[in-house]
């Protein structure tokens, strides 16, 4: 959200918190719709809501992974962070709860996939 603000040097444009990441992100999100990509992919199909994930894995020990599941779950990112070079942290967040996401490299068919998601997790 922008707000104007006049006074003797004339007007001021002062930009929110919000306002600033938007005019940040503008360039990532025009880059990535040329390359063919959806800057902003809001529909997509969700196997389980973020509320109810946490409600299903919240019993899992920091380290714990269950391999052999594959589930959609829709959040904002918050905070990506990088571990060394093979790992990604960020929180998702959605309706009021968070949960922290680990994105092993060694997860992933090839590492130009890994790096694909890791461009796009600190685009958004």
């Amino acid at each position: 959200m922008a707000s104007e603000c006049s006074g003797s040097g004339g007007s001021l444009s002062r930009l929110s918190g919000s306002a600033k990441e938007q005019r940040a992100k503008r360039p990532a999100a025009h880059q990535r719709k040329a390359s063919g990509g959806d800057p902003h992919p809001h529909k997509f199909h969700v196997d389980v809501l973020l509320t109810h994930f946490i409600q299903e894995y919240s019993h899992l020990q920091p380290g714990n992974h269950l391999s052999d599941i594959t589930l959609k779950v829709a959040g904002r990112t918050h905070a990506p962070r990088a571990s060394k070079v093979k790992l990604i942290f960020c929180d998702l967040r959605g309706k009021g709860v968070k949960w922290q996401v680990m994105a092993n490299s060694r997860s992933y068919t090839s590492e130009e996939e890994f790096i694909r998601i890791d461009n796009s997790v600190r685009e958004t």
